[in-house]
């Protein structure tokens, strides 16, 4: 059996990035390519000078195509999924990760899209009111601060006014 090296990742990533729907991997990709990462990191550890300046660049050109190479199926695979395919060539965890994401993608759409197109009004809950109106029956010279940090007042006696409830709530206990 042949090495697997940097040459099989960038066949990979070149295929990647021609081909307009995700391209056929063997299983073992990316575990084939944790091993060489590993290998390299090992080697990274035991060099010096212009041999370990090589080796972190080859890691970082490494590092970069692998993240390329997932960014590129994971667009073609959500395209595919929100076309509603089903990409023939995924890698099987792949497959899995992209059917849980799909039912997303579809549990969106439905809750979010259809009602806005079909014209369906989802009712929220009412809002607890936070503001409350208050008779003042005697004269208070002092604005008051209100919860919201705003002020309130003065107010004369027999005026009707707005609070937040809870300032509203401790001016009456007061």
């Amino acid at each position: 059996m042949p090495v697997f090296g940097i040459n099989d990742i960038e066949k990979r990533w070149i295929e990647e990035r021609t081909d307009p729907k995700p391209t056929d991997f063997p299983e073992d990709f990316y575990r084939n390519t944790a091993g060489y990462v590993a290998e390299l990191r090992r080697e990274l550890e035991h060099s010096e000078d212009l041999r370990k300046e090589l080796l972190e660049e080859e890691l970082r050109q490494i590092l970069r195509m692998i993240h390329g190479i997932h960014f590129l199926r994971s667009l073609k695979m959500m395209k595919k999924t929100v076309e509603g395919e089903s990409p023939e060539v995924l890698l099987e965890e792949e497959r899995r990760i992209f059917d849980e994401i799909g039912e997303s993608l579809r549990k969106s759409y439905e809750k979010l899209v259809l009602p806005a197109i079909e014209g369906r009004a989802e009712l929220r809950p009412s809002r607890e009111a936070t503001n409350v109106p208050v008779m003042i029956l005697s004269q208070i010279q002092e604005p008051i601060i209100g919860a919201d940090m705003r002020n309130y007042g003065p107010f004369e006696g027999g005026e009707i006014v707005n609070l937040p409830k809870i300032s509203a709530e401790l001016l009456v206990n007061q």
